[in-house]
């Protein structure tokens, strides 16, 4: 995947409002398998966290999943370290 050219602004506004490092998610998919409305998503959470990291924040904001979340906090406890929820 290419990234794109409005990709890179992103991420440093979603670190420093998340509180943690993109590169930091590893993958484990736990933030997906415990999302009460993950199967409502367009893309699910490890998803929207892959294309961010890959520098493809122009897709990730134009899902529909970030308006799907119900902040209820599972992304962050369910993850090994300390993540963020889409909003």
């Amino acid at each position: 995947m290419e990234t794109t050219s409005g990709a890179q602004p992103a991420i440093p506004q979603v670190e420093s409002l998340s509180g943690t490092r993109l590169s930091e998610c590893y993958q484990c998919g736990k933030c997906t398998a415990g999302c009460p409305v993950a199967g409502r998503m367009d893309i699910p959470p490890t998803r929207l966290i892959r294309l961010m990291q890959l520098g493809d924040s122009d897709s990730a904001l134009r899902a529909n999943s970030i308006w799907q979340c119900v902040s209820c906090q599972t992304a962050p406890r369910a993850a090994p370290r300390a993540w963020i929820v889409p909003a």
